[in-house]
């Protein structure tokens, strides 16, 4: 449940809470790798190997953005073609995070690649 694991990081970036204990699936692990190269998230550790559990520790102060909104949900997704995403990427000084056929990448990467998604999060101060 990514939109789960969005709302999760926002109310303890939100709140300034620290440590955050959850399960993760394949495709969370590799949104939170995302986060952890945009630091906002300063390391992940995996606690039970049979449950999938594990504790990540938020970067509530340093972080480079300090408002997360969650764009993905499952009855409704945003899809974003290549040439939207070039106008909004110029335009504004904010990071989005899509979910594409190469996993997931943020909206630099995706113009590098020339691929397009579906909008998962949106980092903006």
């Amino acid at each position: 449940m990514i939109h789960k694991l969005n709302n999760d990081i926002k109310t303890h970036i939100i709140y300034k809470k620290k440590i955050m204990i959850t399960k993760l699936n394949k495709n969370e692990l590799l949104l939170i790798k995302i986060l952890l190269q945009l630091n906002i998230i300063s390391f992940i550790k995996k606690i039970n190997k049979y449950t999938n559990t594990y504790i990540i520790k938020i970067n509530c102060n340093n972080i480079p953005f300090k408002n997360i909104k969650n764009l993905y949900r499952p009855s409704q997704k945003l899809s974003i073609s290549l040439d939207q995403l070039k106008k909004l990427s110029f335009t504004t000084k904010n990071i989005l995070i899509l979910s594409t056929n190469k996993g997931f990448i943020t909206n630099y990467q995706a113009i590098k690649y020339k691929t397009s998604g579906i909008l998962v999060l949106k980092l903006f101060n």
